[in-house]
């Protein structure tokens, strides 16, 4: 954990850079790709901009997350960036929905970085830093995936196979997850009419979260109220130099489990 506290102070005194190896970079091209992906994705394509990049989740017919990531125009091609372990699975959308439209998706061949604060690439918030996700190599020194969970869990940003699966709801996952990925007005999408319903009802029954422990809490661990009721199940815990240890986990909606809240400063 030293190591981890002293490259987090690096981060927050000058910057730094972390390995994305665990990403892809999918291009969309043909005629139709916009529209096809107006179609599949949950927020509104004719937002995209050279300078304007989309958040978004590809969902299941049932409204459950197979894949969120970023989506950038670069030279009327679509680049989007998604966990590794998630691009089977968009290519497999793209093969299984493709039918009469101009649209084609690759995996590109690249090695991306996150740059904090970051000069060349797509801008990218995965931390409370502003970045860069950078496609060329960097030949600087990388911190490790611990710092850069810290960093993230610091941001209350919920990572894929951590806290995000394909068994939850984009509006499960926070309301600045929520507010950043999903559009309500664009029309139809795959799994469109659930979270609509969802969102209409104005909840969901749990809700993702970040809170303050002064003590380890090991991932699945139920999380419970004053009264000794389960509320809640961590996803992960990291140390802090600050706080003692963030805990992130879904937490039952109207409960309160015996842990105070994290707010970003």
């Amino acid at each position: 954990m030293d190591q981890t506290f002293s490259e987090y102070k690096l981060l927050n005194e000058q910057g730094g850079a972390f390995s994305l190896e665990d990403y892809a970079v999918i291009e969309f091209t043909g005629d139709e790709w916009k529209e096809w992906l107006q179609g599949q994705i949950t927020n509104d394509i004719r937002l995209l901009s050279d300078d304007n990049p989309l958040h978004f989740c590809l969902c299941k017919p049932t409204g459950q997350i197979l894949a969120p990531g970023t989506l950038h125009l670069v030279n009327g091609k679509g680049w989007m960036i998604v966990p590794l372990s998630c691009a089977p699975q968009v290519l497999l959308r793209v093969e299984q929905m493709v039918i009469l439209e101009e649209c084609f998706a690759d995996i590109l061949e690249t090695q991306l970085t996150h740059v904090i604060p970051g000069t060349t690439g797509f801008d990218a918030i995965r931390t409370r830093w502003p970045g860069k996700d950078a496609v060329e190599p960097y030949d600087g020194e990388l911190f490790s995936n611990q710092t850069f969970l810290l960093a993230s869990m610091e941001a209350k940003i919920p990572l894929w196979g951590f806290d995000i699966s394909e068994s939850n709801f984009p509006a499960e996952m926070g309301p600045e997850f929520e507010a950043a990925n999903m559009s309500y007005t664009k029309g139809c999408y795959t799994g469109q009419e659930v979270n609509h319903r969802l969102h209409s009802r104005g909840h969901t029954n749990k809700t993702w979260d970040v809170f303050i422990s002064p003590h380890h809490i090991a991932d699945g661990h139920e999380l419970h109220d004053g009264e000794g009721n389960k509320v809640g199940t961590v996803t992960r815990s990291v140390g802090h130099p600050e706080y003692g240890w963030l805990v992130a986990g879904f937490v039952k909606n109207g409960t309160e489990p015996v842990l105070e809240r994290y707010s970003i400063a």
